[in-house]
């Protein structure tokens, strides 16, 4: 990784998907402009890949096939100072069969 300096940032994005949906990943509904360099996750039918991102732009990343999914960390590193985080997280109600419990 370059090391920056003041205000720069490098972006990554550590993307996990099942091998057969990795080729319709869309960045900005186009497919990513770089090749994404695929490794496959030992034991399992799922390959990660990092997509870099520029500073300063403002991405989405989708699938031609709306029930696929992915996961995303996001990875930021500048001068003295880096953080990371899981995005893109599809949230699925936890209580499907109506009833609520609540305990305080």
């Amino acid at each position: 990784m370059t090391v920056m300096s003041g205000e720069s940032y490098t972006f990554l994005h550590s993307c996990i998907i099942s091998d057969s949906d990795k080729n319709g990943l869309l960045l900005n509904g186009a497919p990513p402009p770089s090749p994404i360099q695929w490794k496959a996750l030992p034991s399992t039918t799922y390959v990660g890949g990092v997509l870099t991102i520029p500073a300063g732009k403002q991405c989405i990343l989708s699938h031609v096939d709306p029930d696929a999914t992915f996961g995303l960390i996001l990875y930021g590193a500048g001068d003295r100072e880096s953080y990371a985080m899981p995005i893109g997280m599809q949230l699925l109600p936890i209580n499907v069969s109506g009833y609520r419990t609540i305990c305080w």
